[in-house]
């Protein structure tokens, strides 16, 4: 039988089963959204540039990232919100989350 024991940079030794995560759901067991694409280069986007990726418009490629490289990016207040490729001269949204604020 195969058994799978990472996942990436997740480690099966650093798992915990679901009944302990039942057990556990109040206490801060999650990491955050980040952390499975923290091997990515980080992009920190202005107001401009974070409302533009949010409405699906991309950005300035100011990075020599290889074309279809990914990136992480971060709004001005350091808060993960996305997923970007870079084609050409500019990166677009790959795969965003939105702010809860605006999900409502």
């Amino acid at each position: 039988m195969l058994r799978r024991t990472a996942v990436g940079e997740f480690k099966s030794s650093a798992a915990i089963s679901l009944d302990d995560l039942a057990a556990q759901v109040s206490q801060d067991v999650f990491l955050a959204t980040d952390q499975a694409v923290i091997n990515l280069p980080r992009i920190d986007a202005n107001e401009a540039e974070t409302q533009a990726l949010l409405m699906g418009q991309f950005i300035p490629c100011l990075t020599d990232d290889p074309e279809d490289a990914l990136a992480r990016v971060y709004d001005p207040t350091g808060e993960f919100f996305g997923i970007l490729r870079r084609q050409g001269e500019v990166w677009r949204p790959k795969k965003m989350f939105p702010p809860e604020s605006l999900s409502s």
